[in-house]
C-alpha cells in the first residue's frame, strides 16, 4: 500500500487516571498507566498510511458533552473512533468510564451520518458470562445508521506494555486491507498472553438490517470497502458476532 493509501478520519481517546467517589473507587477503577499505548501505536501507523486524525483527547480533557450531543458529536465527525479506558456492562447497557463520568453510548447515541467503526478497547463491550443475552446491551435506537462495526472484548481486557501492542498490530492489518473485524481479532490474539485464562477475548459485532447484512459487513468491511449506512427500515437492528 502506498503511504497515502488510507483515506479515513480518526477520533482517538483514552483515559489513564480516574477521579471516582467512594472508598472502593481506587480498587474498582485503578489507574491505567499504559492506556495511551494502544491508541497511540494505532494512530502512528494509520497516519503514516495517510489517515487523518481529527480528534485526540485524554484523561481530564475527555469531555462527555462533546460526544453525547450536549455540545458536539465528535464521534460522528470521524469514520473510525478508538477509545481505551475502563468499561462496564450490565444486562441492558455498556458504559465507557472516563476520568470523572461515564459515557453510555447506547443511551446517548453513537454515530449517525458518518461513524462506521468504533473500537472500545475496554473491558466488557459485552459480558456473555454474566449477561448471555448480549444483544440487549446494544439493542438501541440511539445507534446511528452509519455505525456498522463494534470492536472490543467479551469480558476482561488487559492493559499492559505487551498487550497494548495490539493497537499497532490492528493498524498494520487494517492498512494491508484486512477487514476490520478480522484485523481486530487477529491483532488481539497475536499480542495477548492471557487468552487461556479467559482474558482478552476479542469480539467484533456487526450491525445490519438483517443477520445476513451484519454478517456480510463483518466479512467484507475494510479500508477498501467501507459499508454504507443501514436503511433502518422498520427500525430493525440485527447483529452478527465473530471471535
Amino acid at each position: 500500500m502506498s503511504p497515502a493509501g488510507v483515506h479515513l478520519e480518526l477520533g482517538i481517546a483514552w483515559c489513564s487516571f480516574f477521579k471516582r467517589r467512594g472508598l472502593l473507587a481506587p480498587i474498582r477503577y485503578p489507574a491505567l498507566k499504559q492506556a495511551y499505548r494502544a491508541p497511540s501505536l494505532f494512530t502512528g501507523v494509520m497516519r503514516e498510511a495517510g489517515a487523518t486524525v481529527r480528534h485526540i483527547a485524554c484523561d481530564d480533557a475527555l469531555d462527555v458533552a462533546t460526544y453525547d450531543g450536549t455540545t458536539a458529536r465528535h464521534d460522528d465527525e470521524v469514520d473510525l473512533l478508538y477509545v481505551m479506558t475502563h468499561g462496564e456492562s450490565t444486562a441492558t447497557s455498556y458504559r465507557s468510564l472516563w476520568n470523572t463520568i461515564d459515557w453510555a453510548p447506547g443511551n446517548t447515541g453513537l454515530g449517525g451520518q458518518r461513524l462506521v467503526v468504533t473500537v472500545f478497547d475496554t473491558c466488557n463491550l459485552i459480558d456473555t458470562s454474566s449477561h448471555p443475552q448480549w444483544t440487549r446491551v446494544w439493542q438501541s435506537p440511539a445507534l446511528g445508521a452509519s455505525l456498522r462495526i463494534l470492536l472490543g472484548f467479551d469480558g476482561v481486557a488487559t492493559v499492559d506494555r505487551g498487550s497494548t501492542i495490539r493497537g499497532r498490530a490492528f493498524a498494520e492489518l487494517v492498512c494491508q486491507g484486512v477487514p476490520f473485524a478480522d484485523a481486530w481479532i487477529r491483532a488481539v490474539h497475536n499480542t495477548s498472553a492471557y487468552q487461556s485464562q479467559r482474558m482478552d477475548q476479542a469480539v467484533a459485532i456487526g450491525l445490519g438490517d438483517s443477520v445476513a447484512d451484519a454478517t456480510n459487513v463483518l466479512a467484507t468491511a475494510s479500508i477498501h470497502q467501507m459499508p454504507g449506512s443501514r436503511t433502518g427500515k422498520g427500525n430493525a437492528l440485527s447483529f452478527a458476532i465473530v471471535r
